[in-house]
């Protein structure tokens, strides 16, 4: 297999290159020898069923969150079997601010700015919709051999099954209860009402969800009621 040990220190990639990098070829090599006549012009064709794969993905995750900014807004409706996040896609969702949302359907129904062909795809979202498609990889996007570490996702008990609100219930666990002490709650417990504002603002989750979340993250044990 080709040395693709240079590919290590990329902490993303383009769809094209991901794929080939599955089949353990490098995209860069494959260009210079079409250049030079080496391989015909129709050598990416061998390729062409993996890629259109990843692009129907990501088009089919990009529609999805499209259609649930538009009312009525359900994100759980309609969710693809598989889903491919892209970097530029994931850091819009995370500053996402429901008071200008338009700006992002905007972004989103532009081809030239969030087509498949202008993403790039970091190494755990290219690993999972592998796993997901039941794909193995000759090149491991994910793993000991790789120089740039890319934290690994949440895992459940139940798998890598994954929603919209369990995103949403992960990241406020993780930004109000980590530093919780139940032998000090007074002073480490966060307010349920502090981690409804946080959640709508800064996640675009709606009151009700957020209540429940904020409810489901609350010890049992800790006591109701306003603190001294």
């Amino acid at each position: 297999m080709n040395d693709l040990s240079h590919w290590d220190f990329s902490a993303d990639f383009t769809g094209a290159q991901a794929v080939a990098l599955v089949f353990g070829l490098d995209l860069n090599d494959i260009q210079a020898k079409q250049s030079m006549g080496v391989l015909g012009a129709d050598a990416s064709a061998k390729f062409a069923p993996a890629f259109e794969r990843m692009k129907q993905c990501y088009e089919a995750t990009r529609g999805y969150y499209l259609d649930s900014l538009r009312p009525p807004r359900d994100w759980d409706e309609k969710r693809p079997a598989v889903m491919l996040d892209s970097v530029e896609l994931n850091r819009r969702l995370r500053e996402l601010d429901p008071e200008f949302d338009h700006y992002f359907c905007n972004w989103m129904a532009d081809d030239s700015y969030s087509g498949f062909e202008t993403q790039r795809f970091d190494r755990v979202a290219i690993d999972q919709w592998l796993s997901c498609i039941g794909q193995t990889s000759a090149y491991p996007f994910v793993g000991s051999t790789a120089i740039v570490q890319i934290p690994a996702p949440p895992i459940w008990p139940w798998g890598s099954h994954q929603t919209k609100a369990l995103e949403d219930l992960d990241a406020a666990a993780r930004e109000f209860w980590v530093a919780y002490d139940p032998a000090n709650p007074k002073t480490t417990a966060p307010k349920s009402d502090s981690v409804v504002v946080w959640l709508e603002k800064e996640r675009g989750v709606s009151n009700a969800k957020a209540k429940a979340i904020a409810s489901m993250l609350r010890p049992d044990d800790l006591p109701t009621g306003p603190r001294k």
